[in-house]
């Protein structure tokens, strides 16, 4: 059986860019720009809407202009790049490689954020809009200009903040100008504290079982973040993640295990590539889930009928095909563009709270959350998902952290599904988790999740034997939650 490689973000190319631009006089459309900057700012740990504001503040995000390189004062291109950024850069690369521009502007600014004694803001989450105003003010050089203290505001980073708010919609908070110190040139050494509102940056976060790519020559690996190296990954090579995301000296960290060399160890979100949230093969449990019931297997074949053109067209002979074609036609679940589902791409606690509402038709009169029930992470919830979320609160079916947090746009592991499912269908689940279901990675159940689990595997909606795993910390993709909710649907368990 061949294997299917769940691709999380295809990006291996961006790097291929870099060392095979092709040149031409030629402007991308904005939509191209805007794909390329977002696979770039995804890659590089940095906020998206960060990099468009800023190519947007330095070019309008041209790379050409009246069918020459756009070169403003000596700056060039797309993000305005000079010598003094880098002098060993490719000169002609910058000129006429729209992609390969991005990135070298993603690489001051990273260096800006990373830069040493920088003044720092909150806790220096690289998620948080508001935590790179310093970074945004060394893109344009140390200028004392851009002092807000001193310009009232009027200043380069203040002006990318204001981007971010009118052209692209994000309420990005301003800082509390006081805290930062007349007459600074280089901003060194303080730390001007969180607004009261932050904005979050939708990084890209790598999930256990997810794997990737060493992006550096050499990856070193380390005992514990931002302490010596104890193993290595040669550049290129793949490597399985075991941790989830941890925040240290301004970057998330993740522990990794080298699938060439079995090194294990530490190393940064950025000098890592996604390859794939999971690798499904013939030992995987989700892998002969095809939604597909015992009723309609046996029996006489049906007449041949004539193919319908498929609604979307990155589900093309996709194992999940008929199920994403069934629950949409059913209004269960909707693509992410007109003709495009992203079967691959993990599911967030959000996306689930809206998927299953509609399939299980939530009774809403429950929903209505109390002043003291908001979670503390309630405006981190986007609107067409706020609705749906109040419902799965208040049914018990997605529950909080302790720290009062929802979480929205984290992704669900596969045991966490699971047990979400279980409870929107209402299931009765036995206290007693001893009884391990038969996978044979079954040890790597968490306890809270085994009596879901089992339920499952007694209405016979999964599937378990010793000779399959059934990885529960993987992160849950929007191909398999449609299988799982084809096959509930087909066996009648959806009113």
């Amino acid at each position: 059986m061949k294997k299917r490689i769940t691709i999380l973000v295809v990006m291996v190319l961006l790097f291929q860019s870099a060392l095979m631009p092709v040149f031409a006089n030629h402007q991308p459309s904005r939509e191209e720009i805007n794909e390329m900057i977002e696979e770039v700012a995804l890659q590089k740990q940095i906020p998206p809407v960060i990099l468009k504001a800023v190519a947007w503040k330095e070019s309008r995000k041209n790379q050409f202009l009246n069918g020459k390189p756009f070169i403003h004062a000596g700056n060039q291109g797309i993000m305005q790049i000079n010598e003094v950024h880098n002098s060993r850069l490719d000169r002609e690369a910058l000129l006429y490689d729209t992609r390969y521009n991005i990135e070298v502007g993603a690489d001051v600014l990273l260096s800006r954020w990373f830069f040493d004694g920088i003044a720092t803001v909150g806790d220096r989450d690289p998620d948080v809009l508001e935590n790179w105003y310093f970074a945004l003010w060394g893109y344009n050089g140390w200028l004392g200009r851009n002092n807000p203290v001193d310009r009232n505001g009027n200043t380069y980073q203040d002006g990318v903040f204001e981007l971010i708010r009118t052209r692209y919609d994000v309420p990005v908070s301003n800082l509390g100008w006081n805290q930062v110190p007349s007459g600074v040139r280089t901003p060194r050494g303080f730390n001007v504290s969180n607004p009261d509102s932050l904005s979050r940056g939708h990084l890209l976060f790598f999930q256990p079982g997810d794997r990737v790519e060493a992006a550096p020559e050499d990856l070193w690996l380390l005992e514990a973040p931002v302490e010596p190296h104890t193993g290595w990954a040669p550049g290129g090579s793949q490597l399985r993640v075991v941790s989830d995301a941890r925040l240290e000296d301004g970057a998330y960290w993740y522990q990794l295990e080298s699938l060439q060399n079995g090194s294990e160890g530490w190393a940064r979100g950025i000098d890592l590539i996604p390859v794939a949230v999971a690798e499904m093969d013939e030992n995987d449990a989700f892998t002969s889930m095809n939604g597909a019931t015992e009723e309609e297997q046996i029996g006489e074949p049906d007449a041949p009928e004539e193919p319908e053109e498929p609604t979307f067209q990155d589900m093309i002979d996709h194992p999940a095909q008929e199920a994403v074609e069934r629950l949409s036609a059913a209004g269960i679940v909707s693509g992410t563009a007109r003709d495009k589902y992203d079967p691959d791409r993990p599911m967030t606690r959000q996306e689930l709270a809206v998927v299953f509402e509609k399939a299980f038709d939530l009774d809403e009169e429950a929903a209505g959350l109390q002043p003291e029930g908001i979670p503390e992470d309630w405006d981190k919830v986007s609107d067409w998902a706020q609705d749906s979320l109040e419902t799965a609160l208040a049914h018990r079916i997605i529950t909080g952290h302790p720290d009062g947090t929802i979480r929205p746009t984290d992704h669900a592991t596969r045991e966490q599904g699971l047990m979400m499912l279980v409870k929107a269908l209402e299931l009765e689940l036995e206290e007693d988790s001893e009884r391990e279901p038969s996978y044979g990675d079954a040890h790597r159940l968490s306890d809270w999740a085994v009596p879901a689990v089992n339920l499952l595997i007694e209405w016979e909606i999964l599937e378990a034997s010793e000779e399959t795993n059934l990885n529960p910390g993987r992160a849950l993709t929007r191909a398999e939650m449609a299988i799982l909710l084809d096959r509930i649907k087909q066996q009648g368990l959806m009113e």
